[in-house]
């Protein structure tokens, strides 16, 4: 199981490697994210969590989406997890990640009582996206899984899986937040 700090330092770690891969210094992502220089190099160091509205801007600068973001900093949470320093590739993390919260919403909805074609009504998705999300085919974007979690009148974390850490899981919920201002 990963630590806060570890948490912290892989997300840092991420912003990092994503800000340097695009040919951008600290100064110009803060200035285009409309963050203080200062507060970017702490949540690069691992010594500051950042919250969702930090994770949007930074997405933004970046031109990156913000489940992408997610995606990696999970994906180094699994390889960092594996046995025997095993690495999962992208895909294989995707579509085990689809499957659980395919399964997790599957039972959600069972325990509830309601059809697929219900939960698609009272989340305003398409049924045969929804029936894609549960069979794990498509992946779970944040804002529809916030959709979701409130018609099925749970918290996020029911549906999608932890890593036994809160920052991750703020993320997921401050991301609708954030994403209801813009």
């Amino acid at each position: 199981m990963v630590n806060r700090e570890e948490l912290l330092y892989i997300a840092g770690q991420t912003i990092h490697t994503l800000r340097s891969e695009r040919g951008m210094s600290i100064k110009e992502l803060a200035n285009k994210s409309e963050l203080d220089k200062k507060h970017l190099e702490e949540i690069e160091q691992g010594k500051r969590e950042p919250n969702a509205s930090d994770i949007y801007d930074k997405a933004l600068a970046l031109e990156i989406e913000v489940p992408e973001i997610y995606l990696i900093i999970q994906r180094k949470l699994k390889e960092n997890e594996q046995p025997g320093g095993k690495k999962m590739n992208d895909q294989d993390l995707r579509r085990e990640h689809s499957a659980i919260i395919g399964n997790n919403i599957r039972k959600n909805r069972m325990k509830k009582g309601l059809s697929i074609q219900q939960l698609a009504d009272l989340s305003c998705l398409i049924e045969d996206k929804l029936k894609n999300i549960e069979e794990g085919i498509s992946e779970l974007e944040v804002y529809d899984g916030s959709l979701i979690a409130r018609a099925l009148n749970v918290s996020i974390d029911e549906i999608v899986p932890g890593r036994g850490d809160e920052v991750i899981e703020k993320m997921y919920e401050d991301a609708e937040r954030t994403k209801k201002k813009y």
